[in-house]
């Protein structure tokens, strides 16, 4: 029997109300792939997950205005979070090519 994913997805408390992203999908993992290989010099997971960011929340209450207006400590939490998802899918696919 197959095993279940769990979606990935963010989540950001907003004028009380929690808002959920869409799951971290094969764009958000592209979106953090051409930061990770377009940056000059060394990047870290906040400017990695940025553009996954934005994606994720696109369509919620969390518009691109509210997460350039978010507290530097949870815009980096999130960004933190989606480029740790890329790396998570990545080791994902290596494990399950090793067990073909």
């Amino acid at each position: 029997m197959a095993e279940k994913k769990i979606q990935k997805t963010l989540s950001y408390k907003l004028s009380g109300k929690t808002v959920v992203s869409k799951p971290f999908d094969f764009e958000a993992a592209c979106l953090v792939d051409n930061r990770r290989f377009t940056g000059s010099g060394i990047i870290g997971y906040m400017s990695l997950g940025k553009d996954a960011v934005n994606y994720m929340f696109d369509g919620t209450e969390v518009t691109e205005e509210v997460i350039e207006a978010m507290p530097i400590k949870e815009r980096k939490e999130l960004c933190e979070q989606a480029a740790m998802m890329y790396f998570d899918a990545l080791s994902e696919t290596g494990e399950n090519s090793k067990n073909e």
